[in-house]
């Protein structure tokens, strides 16, 4: 887990397919089809407020409930 806030995005240093050619992260509401990797915190992750502390915890509840159902 790596946690930052208050930073321009840059993923260049994340060396596996789950960049786009643009570099956007691919994921479907977090999940990546790279299996455990998860994205959290982006913009419009799932929904507008996703980006804000205020947001966050409703994907990262979710998120959390996709890595428990894998077990």
């Amino acid at each position: 887990m790596i946690w930052a806030t208050g930073y321009g995005l840059d993923l260049s240093w994340i060396d596996m397919p789950a960049l786009d050619a643009d570099g956007a992260p691919r994921h479907r509401h977090g999940v990546s089809d790279v299996p455990g990797l998860y994205f959290l915190g982006l913009q419009w992750l799932s929904k507008m407020k996703s980006s804000f502390l205020s947001g966050v915890g409703d994907d990262a509840a979710v998120l959390a409930d996709h890595i428990a159902a894998r077990g």
